[in-house]
C-alpha cells in the first residue's frame, strides 16, 4: 500500500478538481460571492434600521422621550454620570 488514507485521497482529488474548475468558473464564483456579500450587508442594514424604528415607535407609545443630544456613552450633553454609590454621596459630590 502507498500509505494514503481516504482523507488524503479526498484532499488530493479536491485539489485536482479545483485546478480544473477554477480557471473557467473563477469569474462567475467571484461575482456570485460579491452579490451574496452585498445582499447580506444590505439585509443587516435594513434589519438595524427596522430595529431602531421599532424601538422609537415603542418608546413613543410608552410616552418615553429621547434625550435631545447624547455623547457616545449615552449621557446627555452637559451632564456627567455620578459615581456615587450611596444616597448621601451624590449630595457630597455636588458640594465639591
Amino acid at each position: 500500500m502507498s500509505g494514503l488514507g481516504w482523507a488524503e485521497i479526498l484532499i488530493i482529488v479536491g485539489v485536482i478538481v479545483l485546478f480544473i474548475l477554477i480557471p473557467r468558473k473563477l469569474p462567475q464564483l467571484a461575482r456570485s460571492m460579491g452579490g451574496s456579500i452585498r445582499g447580506f450587508k444590505k439585509g443587516l442594514k435594513e434589519g438595524e434600521e427596522e430595529s431602531a424604528d421599532t424601538v422609537d415607535e415603542s418608546g413613543k407609545a410608552a410616552g418615553v422621550e429621547e434625550p435631545k443630544s447624547a455623547d457616545a456613552k449615552g449621557v446627555p450633553s452637559g451632564k456627567q454620570k455620578s459615581k456615587a454609590t450611596s444616597p448621601g454621596a451624590a449630595e457630597r459630590e455636588k458640594r465639591k
